[in-house]
């Protein structure tokens, strides 16, 4: 058994394929304001079959970690951000109402991001109706929910977002979770935008109901920054850097143990809230420039 059996990753730019020339992906990278922007976008099926995932676009911001430095916000990294999303929810037809879905557990720190940042999120899908107070909104109504993990509701998450979807009449959804990472130098210091949607939990093994254009519907765009890394994947990538290629039937007992185990950083909290409100204020950003 090789190492790369037991790797798993969220984050597209960590794919060993994504190195690889293929005529069905395509791999850009620039940097602004000291931010590496790396794009890849997985032009056909055969893009799709050669790094495992669905075409579309997966954009991935590299920044130094601000929230160590106490530091309550990003400027740069908030401006990169929504510009990078204003991209993805412009690549069709210009959205008319958003709905904004925080997932994970808000009770786990590292599971935490998507419902945090739902928190801050400035919601006027309440007031469209107001004519007094039309004026001042953004012509693009927001909506926002976090529907919990369906250990606490009983109910499967993609259910309670097509409820949502469908007393919000959005026409995009943006998603928010935490990721799972192949490498500890990413966590907390990365985020990924896509516009192919997502399944929840499949980064840690814990596969939900897909949540993307074909099962809602509607685009939806997922935003999503890595906190946790499977314990089985430090110890396969350590094996590789050491130059071990194939894995004994000891150590593939031992790992097959291990592979619910995650790790997250010291500062999960911090990182975790300082993280969502970025997020939160770069998605506020975006919705209110739209026209």
């Amino acid at each position: 058994m090789k190492p790369s059996f037991y790797r798993r990753t969220d984050l597209a730019v960590e794919d060993s394929n994504v190195s690889s020339p293929h005529h069905g992906v395509s791999v850009q990278e620039k940097t602004k304001n000291d931010i590496r922007i790396t794009t890849v976008e997985i032009l056909n099926d055969e893009g799709a079959k050669h790094l495992n995932r669905p075409i579309g676009h997966y954009i991935t911001l590299d920044f130094s970690p601000f929230w160590k430095e106490g530091e309550k916000n990003d400027p740069s990294l908030s401006t990169v951000l929504s510009e990078a999303l204003t991209f993805l929810l412009k690549k069709g037809e210009s959205p008319s109402r958003i709905l904004v879905v925080g997932l994970g557990n808000r009770t786990i720190t590292a599971d935490a991001v998507g419902p945090f940042a739902a928190d801050k999120i400035e919601v006027t899908g309440h007031f469209e109706y107001e004519e007094a107070l039309r004026p001042y909104l953004p012509p693009c109504p927001l909506y926002a929910i976090s529907p919990g993990v369906v250990g606490n509701t009983g109910i499967e998450t993609q259910k309670l977002i097509k409820a949502a979807l469908l007393a919000s009449s959005a026409s995009h959804i943006i998603v928010i979770d935490s990721l799972a990472a192949r490498s500890t130098a990413r966590l907390g210091q990365c985020i990924q935008l896509s516009d192919s949607g997502i399944t929840p939990g499949s980064g840690i093994g814990n596969h939900r109901a897909t949540l993307n254009r074909e099962t809602l519907g509607v685009p939806v765009i997922a935003v999503g920054t890595p906190l946790v890394v499977s314990s089985a994947t430090l110890v396969c990538d350590a094996l590789e850097q050491a130059g071990i290629q194939e894995i004994s039937t000891s150590l593939q007992e031992v790992l097959e143990n291990g592979k619910s185990f995650f790790v997250t950083l010291n500062e999960s909290d911090l990182a975790t809230s300082l993280l969502a409100d970025t997020i939160a204020e770069a998605i506020n950003t975006c919705v209110a420039q739209i026209t």
